[in-house]
C-alpha cells in the first residue's frame, strides 16, 4: 500500500480565461478535454469554492500549476492581470487568442497560438491541436516562460539585489546581499 507522500501527484493546468458565453462553453467542451487528454488537472477560477480573496486563490492557483492555460480572446482585464502573475512568477504559459489585435503589442513576441471559429469542425480541431501545444509545452517549458532572468533592487533595502532564475522545476529566488 502507497503512503500519502509516495503518490505520485498529479501536475494541474490552470486555465486564465473569460467567463460566460461562449467561453464557459469553450471550458467544457475544447479547453478541459485537451487539457486531461494531455495528462493535466483542468482547473480554473471557478472551480475554488472557498470564502476568502479570491486573488489569493488564483495566485496560489497559478503558483502550483506546471502550465497556464491563458486565453487573452476580448483583452479582459482580469485575464491580463492575472496573466501578468503568471509571468511574474516565471510559468510556463500557454498564450490563446481568436485575434492578434487582442494581444497587446508587448507580448506579441510571445509564443500565441490564434484560433479560429467559423469551420463547423473548429472545436474538435483545436482542441486535439491544443492537447500537442500543452504536452510540448511540458517537454519544453522554457520556451513558454516570459521571464528568464531578471535583476532588481529590493524597495526596503537598496542594497539588496534579487536575482530570480527560471529553472524546469519553476520559480527560485536568490539573494544577493552587497554591502557598500
Amino acid at each position: 500500500m502507497m503512503s500519502e507522500n509516495s503518490r505520485e501527484k498529479k501536475d494541474i493546468c490552470f486555465v486564465i480565461m473569460p467567463f460566460g458565453d461562449p467561453f464557459d462553453s469553450y471550458w467544457e467542451y475544447i479547453y478541459k478535454p485537451a487539457i486531461l487528454k494531455a495528462g493535466l488537472i483542468p482547473k480554473r477560477a471557478d472551480d475554488i469554492f472557498r470564502p476568502g480573496v479570491i486573488i489569493h486563490d488564483i495566485w496560489k492557483s497559478i503558483q502550483e500549476a506546471s502550465v497556464i492555460l491563458c486565453d487573452i480572446t476580448g483583452r479582459n482585464p482580469n485575464v491580463i492581470y492575472e496573466l501578468g502573475i503568471a509571468h511574474a512568477l516565471g510559468k510556463p504559459v500557454i498564450l490563446i487568442t481568436q485575434q492578434i489585435e487582442d494581444i497587446p503589442f508587448d507580448l506579441r513576441h510571445l509564443r500565441h497560438f490564434v484560433y479560429e471559429t467559423k469551420s463547423p469542425d473548429w472545436g474538435s480541431k483545436f482542441r486535439e491541436e491544443l492537447t500537442k501545444i500543452i504536452i510540448s509545452t511540458l517537454a519544453n517549458p522554457m520556451d513558454y516562460i516570459f521571464l528568464s532572468e531578471i535583476t532588481f533592487s529590493s524597495p526596503y533595502d537598496i542594497q539588496d539585489t534579487y536575482v530570480i532564475i527560471i529553472s524546469e522545476k519553476g520559480f527560485e529566488e536568490e539573494v544577493l546581499m552587497e554591502q557598500v
